[in-house]
């Protein structure tokens, strides 16, 4: 445990986050999050048991809301696929993932909730 705290430390994580198995949620369409479960999840197989996490997925414009915020815990970590919103068919689904990710990251509270890693191609920053 202490290793880990000071793991944590160096990179900047929260240092008194659980020390309980991690999950790794991904958020992307369905055809693509079920395919990144069942190679994460084999991937994730290989590992020692230590290291290991359990890997869950859902639509992050469907059901996400509704089937997982409500667990979303500090051992949690939110890969999200981001649609990209600067299409104009795609901009309500950037939003509703956007949207989703959100309530999902701050229904425990700010800087206690879950840690997201969101990957896309819109080059847009806050200002």
């Amino acid at each position: 445990a202490f290793i880990a705290m000071i793991h944590r430390k160096c990179t900047g994580r929260r240092v008194w986050a659980r020390f309980t198995t991690r999950t790794l949620l991904l958020v992307e369409s369905t055809v693509n999050y079920k395919l990144l479960r069942a190679y994460a999840s084999k991937l994730l197989a290989l590992s020692w048991r230590f290291a290991t996490m359990s890997v869950v997925g859902q639509n992050g414009t469907d059901h996400l809301v509704h089937e997982f915020t409500h667990k979303a815990q500090s051992d949690v970590l939110v890969a999200v696929g981001m649609p990209d919103g600067r299409l104009h068919s795609v901009a309500s689904a950037q939003g509703a993932v956007l949207m989703s990710v959100q309530q999902a990251k701050f229904i425990k509270g700010p800087g206690r909730g879950v840690e997201i890693f969101n990957l896309g191609h819109n080059p847009w920053q806050r200002p």
